[in-house]
């Protein structure tokens, strides 16, 4: 048995809200203390995509990955257990370093989600771009896995899905042009 789309959903707003509210004071001051003892950023040299649930974005995206990997960043994925097919077939990111979560159970999902956190900050990833659109539970992982520079889409003015303050650059969605132009 699966957890529903609608199920996600409702976690999503009911538990991630709060956790956003939460957890983003912690993020803003985390990394005000590693700008002050950090050197400046390079150019990216671990980047993680985070896509769970839509395997056509993680199509969309593969230009842009395979781009980075010829400027000699090393690649990394997180995507749901259920979508990892769609990267296999691309042969962008090596097998290894595509971390998957398993949705089918609530147990699965917050067991790899904790093991992931776990395993990102060990490969010290410097770069995340967070390719879902609204998703609460990717601004999260994204706020919490290590990345110094972390980036997403963002509502500025317009409304939408609060997803809190875990992104250092924030790429305006644009819901009247259609998503390959956004990506």
């Amino acid at each position: 048995m699966s957890i529903s789309v609608n199920t996600m959903r409702a976690i999503d707003h009911w538990v991630g809200v709060p956790l956003c509210a939460i957890v983003s004071p912690l993020v803003a001051l985390i990394d005000s203390i590693k700008n002050i003892f950090a050197r400046p950023l390079d150019a990216p040299r671990k980047l993680l995509f985070i896509e769970l649930s839509e395997m056509g974005s993680a199509i969309l995206v593969d230009p842009a990955m395979r781009n980075a990997q010829a400027r000699g960043a090393e690649l990394f994925f997180l995507i749901f257990k259920s979508n990892r097919a769609s990267l296999t077939l691309l042969n962008t990111v090596k097998p290894e370093n595509i971390f998957t979560i398993d949705s089918s159970s609530l147990g699965g999902l917050i067991k790899d989600t904790l093991r992931f956190l776990v395993v990102a900050r060990k490969h010290r990833i410097d770069t995340v771009i967070d390719l879902e659109l609204f998703s609460r539970f990717t601004a999260l992982l994204t706020g919490l896995c290590g990345a110094r520079r972390r980036v997403g889409y963002h509502i500025f003015h317009g409304e939408g899905l609060w997803r809190g303050f875990m992104l250092t650059r924030k790429v305006h969605y644009n819901p009247h042009i259609h998503i390959t132009k956004n990506f």
